[in-house]
């Protein structure tokens, strides 16, 4: 592809300044998911900054065409080029814009090579199968390697729930409504707030209730991610929050996302006091139907193979984990 014009951002301010670009960019890139969105990754980036931006954009005649958001960590001596999102974020890609043709990956990593770094080594993780990343052709001045990662079990919309799963949805909501009733709604925009904080309290009595670990959002900077991307996220329309009541007392919550026919419940929480009642079930029953509704052909259950996927009928997607390595000819022998 000619007239491509690659760059460094190493600047947020000047990442937030592409902001809308990108934003069109990722609507138009079929394959992608909410977590290559600037609603997701921006807040990233200010929530965690760990090491230094090197997000390449590419642009054709004043549009932008490509992302590769980046960062640069330094540990022992050797320079490491991760993805944004890493830890958070369970399908990490590229953007390339689909109608501009083929694209080297070279004329995507050469703004890398002209900074006076002293080794490349670029992981990236939890790439979905599809991705735009594995379709490419390796890299010339790169060794590289690709090798399965992390399963991500996904159910086909149009198997529908298991019997076996829907007798223990009925057994559920008869329990629900012996305690005083079962009432699933939807959280809008201005109770976002609210709903992270119930979230928060409730997904931590779980974990401290099954393992005696508090939980990936207790970690105070986690929270502050989320409190910052969600609003942003419900503005893009793709974010999909139900909590669950039971007798007018909030039983469980789920977080999850809608977007191109393709449904992802990202985390939840519930009391354990409801166990019996399973409200997690319920509460994905109420997704996956709602995914149905709007015409999706998938639910994704994303990273882990923890046996309540697959009684819903969820098969494992396996992502991959890429490395690209170089060393590159011009090395600053002062750095």
């Amino acid at each position: 592809m000619t007239n491509i014009c690659a760059v460094l951002i190493d600047d947020v301010v000047k990442l937030a300044a592409i902001e809308s670009s990108w934003q069109e960019l990722w609507r138009r890139v079929p394959t992608a998911t909410p977590f290559q969105s600037p609603a997701w990754l921006l807040p990233w980036w200010r929530s965690f900054s760990p090491g230094e931006l090197a997000v390449v954009a590419a642009w054709r005649g004043g549009g932008l065409v490509g992302l590769l958001p980046l960062y640069r960590a330094r540990a022992a001596g050797e320079d490491r080029i991760l993805p944004l999102g890493v830890g958070v974020s369970d399908y990490i890609d590229m953007l390339l814009d689909p109608r501009c043709g083929p694209i080297s990956i070279d004329t995507l990593l050469e703004p890398l090579f002209q900074l006076p770094w002293r080794s490349h080594i670029c992981i990236v993780e939890d790439i979905p199968p599809w991705s735009t990343a594995l379709a490419l052709d390796p890299p010339r001045r790169w060794s590289h390697s690709v090798e399965p990662q992390n399963a991500c079990p996904v159910l086909n919309l149009s198997d529908g729930i298991p019997v076996g799963m829907q007798r223990r949805l009925r057994r559920g909501a008869r329990r629900a409504e012996r305690l005083g009733g079962l009432d699933i709604r939807s959280i809008d925009g201005g109770k976002i707030d609210e709903f992270l904080d119930v979230l928060f309290l409730l997904h931590g009595v779980r974990w401290r209730s099954r393992d005696a670990q508090p939980g990936v959002l207790s970690d105070a900077a986690v929270r502050a991610f989320h409190r910052n991307a969600l609003p942003r996220l419900g503005r893009t329309g793709i974010a999909r929050l139900y909590e669950l009541r039971i007798g007018g007392s909030i039983a469980g919550c789920y977080y999850g996302f809608f977007d191109r026919g393709r449904a992802y419940a990202y985390i939840g929480g519930f009391d354990p006091c409801y166990a019996t009642v399973s409200p997690g079930a319920l509460l994905l029953a109420h997704a996956i139907e709602a995914a149905q509704r709007e015409g999706g052909a998938e639910f994704h259950f994303l990273r882990g193979r923890e046996a309540y996927k697959y009684e819903w009928g969820a098969v494992d997607h396996w992502n991959r984990r890429l490395c690209f390595q170089s060393v590159p000819t011009h090395v600053d022998r002062s750095a």
